[in-house]
């Protein structure tokens, strides 16, 4: 597939999962998916093309309320979920077939003329009707993510058969043939079959016999400068974080938020790296301490303030003021106020087993009130309180493993 576009770019794990989907559907033997310019849109004749359409929306305003009302629903009281629901969907509908009707009447496109076919709110034939909870579990806490089984089993299966660089993923069938099936085409699996872990296509250069089009992947596999993912985007390569440090199927990150949430939800207990690589750095300036686990990263980074916005800070200066060391006082302060954080989150959120202590025998009654210390383990993840685990000083300590886990 050749360039997803701004609304489809397999950057996004979330338009990943989707194309995942396809690829199971359609019974593929490899999809990839590519953004041909990323960030070099503005240079593609043939997005160009598209102008006088955008030209024709530019500056215009939609009315946000119906026709017979002085307010939009929006800022109409006493509306319930439903009936906001019923009367937004008019007022977008009535946008739509202005710019069908009115805006985009008679417009071209490349010298061809534009018919417009609106489509209504529910009138859409959708394949899938889970987007909203999808997206939901792409950023819910990872505690939360058992509410979302289904898609969670599938967003495992999909980083078994996902190949990622920076502008290009690919999906391949595994070599469990229960999973996927046999190949439909015994000559792609030779082809690729010594490089099935890390395949990568070339990446499409321009073409000088017809301008504003790109050469076909025949014409590029037989280019002996061929280029592949980012290569030749300077501006994509300077984004690159590297590849999983565990291993995963020649996984790519482009954005720190995409790695963080990667490692909490696939290595959050894992210790065990490829040679020459060291899990859970502090990234702040002048630290660079090693921890064995996200949990014990994540409290280091508490404990002495490393977090990303202080970073921004001491770093976005002139000239970066010399490393002073935290004082106590702030150091319990950060603490309380992580403990002050998970008694609110547990007492909003958290049921009846999720508040326990895991403690062989607790002591402390289980009242949400009582201000109390508690300390993860980093094998299980479950919460203790600090009393009933023998522990004075939750703060000084960078692993801790219960006694169920010893």
């Amino acid at each position: 597939m050749a360039d997803g576009g701004p609304d489809f770019t397999p950057v996004s794990v979330l338009n990943a999962l989707y194309f995942y989907r396809l690829f199971k559907t359609l019974k593929l033997d490899i999809l990839s998916v590519f953004t041909y310019a990323a960030r070099y849109s503005a240079f593609n004749c043939i997005e160009h093309l598209w102008s006088p359409l955008s030209n024709k929306l530019a500056g215009v305003q939609f009315s946000p309320k119906l026709k017979e009302e002085s307010k939009p629903p929006a800022h109409q009281g006493g509306l319930s979920k439903n009936e906001l629901f019923q009367k937004e969907k008019v007022v977008f509908d009535e946008a739509i077939l202005s710019i069908a009707n009115d805006h985009w009447k008679g417009a071209k496109f490349d010298g061809s003329p534009v018919i417009a076919y609106p489509v209504l709110c529910g009138e859409d034939d959708l394949l899938y009707d889970d987007y909203e909870a999808t997206k939901e579990f792409l950023s819910c806490p990872i505690r939360d993510m058992h509410k979302y089984d289904t898609i969670k089993k599938e967003y495992e299966a999909m980083h078994q058969q996902l190949d990622r660089h920076l502008n290009e993923i690919v999906f391949t069938k595994c070599e469990d043939r229960t999973c996927c099936g046999e190949w439909r085409s015994e000559e792609i699996l030779q082809h690729f079959e010594n490089s099935q872990l890390n395949v990568k296509f070339p990446a499409p250069t321009q073409s000088k016999e017809c301008m504003g089009h790109y050469k076909t992947f025949l014409q590029e596999c037989t280019n002996k400068t061929r280029r592949y993912g980012h290569e030749g985007q300077p501006t994509a390569v300077e984004d690159n974080l590297g590849s999983c440090q565990f291993g995963c199927k020649a996984y790519n990150f482009k954005l720190k938020t995409a790695k963080a949430r990667h490692m909490s939800v696939f290595h959050r207990r894992q210790t065990k790296v490829a040679p020459g690589l060291t899990p859970y750095k502090c990234d702040v300036a002048d630290c660079g301490r090693v921890f064995q686990s996200l949990s014990s990263l994540n409290r280091h980074k508490n404990r002495e303030g490393h977090t990303a916005r202080k970073n921004r800070k001491e770093t976005a200066g002139k000239k970066r003021a010399s490393k002073q060391p935290i004082e106590s006082s702030k150091r319990q302060k950060t603490l309380q106020e992580m403990q002050e954080m998970l008694r609110g989150a547990e007492a909003r959120n958290g049921t009846d087993e999720e508040k326990a202590c895991a403690a062989l025998e607790c002591i402390i009654s289980s009242d949400n009130n009582n201000k109390i210390d508690w300390i993860q383990c980093d094998s299980c993840d479950r919460w203790l309180h600090t009393m009933c685990v023998d522990v004075e000083d939750p703060s000084e300590i960078d692993h801790y493993v219960c006694y169920s886990c010893e």
